[in-house]
């Protein structure tokens, strides 16, 4: 319809990354500002309400600074149509925080993303 969308909202949670399915999707783009992961996805679809969750690896890299795998689960609810969607997900990754307290940083390695994520929570 032209009209601008506005950001899925989800919250990041930790949980087995390798075990999760997920519905084709290409990542555009992805960038942190603050507590929030921005990605820029396209799909297909258009019939469908698509949904959308990210979870984050238990485990963390012991590298300066550390690393955590992530990746964005998709669930097309079985949408046939063949339009090209383009959709912003906006993700809370506090939950990702190396640490609770402000300051920790963390490398953030979502799959499917060929750019370096660095977070570091406020």
């Amino acid at each position: 319809n032209g009209k601008p969308q506005r950001p899925y909202q989800v919250q990041g949670t930790i949980g087995d990354v390798s075990s999760k399915k997920s519905d084709a999707y290409d990542i555009l783009d992805a960038r942190i500002v603050g507590d929030k992961l921005f990605i820029e996805i396209n799909y297909s679809g258009g019939c469908a309400h698509h949904k959308f969750e990210c979870i984050g690896s238990q485990a963390i890299s012991k590298s300066l600074p550390p690393q955590r795998s992530i990746k964005l689960i998709h669930d097309n609810d079985n949408d046939s149509c063949e339009s090209i969607v383009k959709q912003t997900i906006e993700v809370d990754i506090q939950s990702f925080a190396l640490t609770r307290g402000g300051g920790s940083e963390i490398i953030l390695l979502l799959e499917g993303f060929k750019g370096q994520l660095n977070y570091t929570n406020i």
